[in-house]
């Protein structure tokens, strides 16, 4: 189902369009000039584009999208590898993607918003808790962005105020010994009262969880002792082992988006695998001519399509009969057959599943679940 943002967005979308999508250089090493030198380029070609199909809205349209170029300046984040800038008349709007994209200049009636879509699915939110012995510290997460969460609750501070006393009298024969007992009994002691520290921050969980899953990083020790207490097993999703105490906030926030992908596509692909299996064969089309007349026909309940399959098509004038090869007859071009049935799709209250590229492989890379 589309989200009530992206249903709004394209209600206020007025021909033309644009839909622009910039792949960025992989970040490692990638300056923001570098970067907004690629989004400049994108946005003068398609600017050309635009003068010469549309010259009299390009007048209004040209410096919205000059505009995007400075906003993406402003909203840069270095782990982008994508950036969608999205303008019309009276509307725009511009997003980073923390995954791969392929370059897309479309023009039309209404965005293209498969980009858009395929970010919805990774960004349910979750929550990251950074521990280590002396703190324990809680982040609203979403994608491959972190926020502290500070307030009664978190930060959470250890406090080892305990007195531990050494044995009053040690003999010349036990002397190595009682030592050895008591530093056995000090490390006894500091692990049961890291336990109990654990266990507070595991209660405190409680009043910010809200639903999310859980993200657990800092050393092993401290993750294998945190497990042992917790009663949110069951939300536990991930974890970062490692010291990030002294390391920059985006090395964090690298390794969170690694685990949530990982996570969110074994999910997928697991939903995938039994609707494939539960569903009725009379009740599955595969391929892009079969699936754009079922969806046409209003049988669409659910679509399954590889993330950046694209498929150009064409309409016959006088039938409107749709053809994968150019017929010889007269006919309308369309640019991405894929983008049409996702759109229409979603205009008919069905639901757009993605999948990484070539999981469908087997079905013609787009199937459609059908409601008869």
């Amino acid at each position: 189902m589309l989200s009530n943002e992206l249903s709004a967005m394209q209600a206020q979308a007025t021909a033309p369009a644009i839909s622009l999508i910039v792949p960025l250089d992989d970040a490692s090493g990638r300056s923001r000039q570098t970067a907004s030198s690629q989004v400049k380029k994108a946005i003068k070609k398609v600017a050309k584009t635009l003068e010469d199909i549309y010259p009299e809205q390009s007048v209004q349209l040209l410096p919205l999208l000059e505009e995007q170029l400075l906003q993406f300046d402003k909203h840069y984040h270095p782990g982008a590898q994508g950036a969608g800038i999205y303008v019309s008349s009276d509307y725009y709007h511009q997003c980073l993607f923390p995954f791969p994209v392929e370059e897309k200049a479309h023009i039309a009636g209404a965005f293209s918003i498969r980009e858009l879509l395929y970010l919805e699915h990774y960004a349910t939110g979750y929550l990251l808790l950074h521990i280590n012995e002396q703190t324990v510290q809680c982040y609203n997460g979403k994608l491959n962005e972190l926020e502290e969460i500070t307030n009664q609750h978190f930060p959470l501070h250890f406090r080892d105020d305990y007195e531990y006393s050494k044995p009053a009298q040690l003999t010349s024969h036990g002397g190595y010994e009682g030592t050895k007992s008591f530093e056995k009994d000090k490390s006894t002691l500091k692990a049961i009262r890291t336990r109990n520290f654990y266990r507070e921050a595991d209660h405190k969980l409680n009043a910010v969880l809200n639903g999310q899953s859980i993200i657990i990083a800092g050393p092993e020790k401290d993750i294998a002792l945190f497990r042992e207490v917790t009663g949110h097993t069951q939300r536990i999703i991930g974890e970062i082992p490692g010291n990030y105490s002294h390391l920059p906030l985006k090395k964090l926030e690298e390794k969170c988006w690694d685990t949530i992908r990982a996570w969110t596509d074994k999910q997928e692909a697991t939903s995938l695998s039994q609707l494939l299996g539960k569903t009725w064969p009379e009740n599955i089309i595969e391929g892009t001519k079969k699936v754009w007349q079922a969806v046409q026909a209003g049988r669409g309940l659910k679509l399954l399509v590889e993330k950046d399959y694209a498929c150009p098509g064409f309409i016959g004038d006088k039938a409107g009969k749709f053809y994968i090869r150019a017929p010889k007859t007269g006919h309308r071009t369309i640019a991405d057959a894929v983008d049409d049935i996702i759109q229409a799709v979603l205009r008919k209250k069905g639901e757009v599943i993605f999948a990484n590229n070539g999981a469908l492989s087997e079905h013609q890379h787009i199937a459609l679940i059908t409601r008869y």
